[in-house]
């Protein structure tokens, strides 16, 4: 039955039987004392927003089935984390549907202007503040879960950043959306990088997925990708020991500049799409790991390709943001499984 709301009513007795928003805590392992926050959206989506590690999306299903990358590190507290090269990050990277890295530095670890960078910055590591979730317009015919949270980036001498973050679930529909804020408190401009790492796992990733978009330029980041080039948008099954691929896009936007991303498996009848704006994030990096229990696809837009702040300065692409600037971000994750829904999807991409 597709029914309004209203229309389930005398149907149920607690909103969350469908549909609502539930507070957790973790208890287990490193995970012990992270807290997160269970969204249905009446339609058989479900979304973990996990508070204490960026307000980042962890698991995501559709009738049961996982739509996002799980990594075997599990929930990591944040109290685990240290910014050291490339193990701060990979010790503490869980997945989860999306991973907001940033907020100063993203990409490679290198040394930067005196200072030493860790992979993808502190920002997947930050526990938020002034977290609220609620559901707004009940007495309406579509309420909307909305959390909405604070991430601050500070060090004393130093940046001031303020990340204000609003994740919105329709009832009904089969779609999260993502804005954010952020604004420069500090009296300063500071180095400005950002990327979104949006990862999709089994079973919605297999041999039998395809990736749709409207690619403009594509580079391989090195021999490996290279060697791959020709197939970068097809999944293979799982290989022990299969390095890493990365793509560098740039993609193609509607009269707004918006684009569409879509990440199919036709053996499931099922896909997700990631809509975002071409102008805010002007890159896109395809994270192909194909690595047996390591095995994802990241579809990351950025401000930047990841490979960090010294490569990004040295290029005269670095960003900043000047005192009071605050800078948007705007996304929208669907999922479908309807054949015309589908379809459609895939039109989208192609009138791009």
């Amino acid at each position: 039955m597709n029914l309004t709301y209203q229309q389930t009513r005398p149907y149920i007795g607690h909103d969350y039987q469908t549909f609502g928003v539930r507070s957790e805590m973790l208890l287990d392992g490193k995970e012990t004392g992270v807290k997160l926050l269970r969204l249905k959206n009446g339609a058989q989506l479900q979304a973990e927003v996990l508070c204490d590690r960026g307000l980042s999306l962890g698991e995501v299903t559709y009738k049961g089935i996982n739509l996002s990358f799980l990594s075997h590190t599990g929930v990591v507290a944040p109290t685990y984390y240290v910014e050291n090269g490339k193990d701060g990050f990979y010790k503490n990277f869980f997945g989860g549907m999306m991973m907001s890295c940033g907020m100063t530095h993203m990409g490679a670890p290198c040394d930067d202007a005196g200072k030493s960078l860790g992979l993808h910055g502190p920002m997947p590591c930050t526990p938020a503040e002034e977290v609220c979730a609620c559901v707004e317009d009940k007495s309406g015919t579509v309420p909307e879960i909305v959390v909405r949270g604070k991430l601050r980036q500070s060090e004393v001498y130093a940046e001031h950043l303020m990340c204000e973050r609003t994740i919105r679930l329709k009832y009904g529909e089969n779609k999260i959306s993502i804005h954010d804020d952020i604004k420069n408190e500090g009296f300063e401009k500071q180095p400005f990088m950002l990327l979104y790492h949006f990862n999709f796992g089994y079973p919605l990733i297999s041999e039998h997925t395809k990736v749709f978009l409207a690619e403009q330029e594509c580079t391989p980041r090195d021999e490996i990708a290279k060697n791959g080039f020709d197939t970068r948008y097809r999944m293979d099954a799982p290989g022990a020991g299969r390095p890493e691929e990365c793509y560098f896009c740039r993609l193609r936007g509607d009269a707004d500049d918006n684009t569409t991303v879509v990440v199919e498996n036709e053996a499931l009848g099922l896909a997700a799409a990631l809509k975002y704006n071409t102008l805010q994030l002007p890159f896109m990096t395809e994270w192909k790991s194909m690595m047996a229990g390591d095995y994802a696809l990241g579809v990351n837009p950025g401000v930047y390709t990841p490979m960090g702040r010294a490569h990004a300065r040295k290029n005269g692409m670095l960003l900043y943001i000047e005192p009071d600037e605050v800078k948007s971000f705007d996304f929208e994750l669907s999922v479908s499984d309807d054949a015309s829904g589908i379809k459609a999807l895939r039109d989208a991409v192609n009138a791009l």
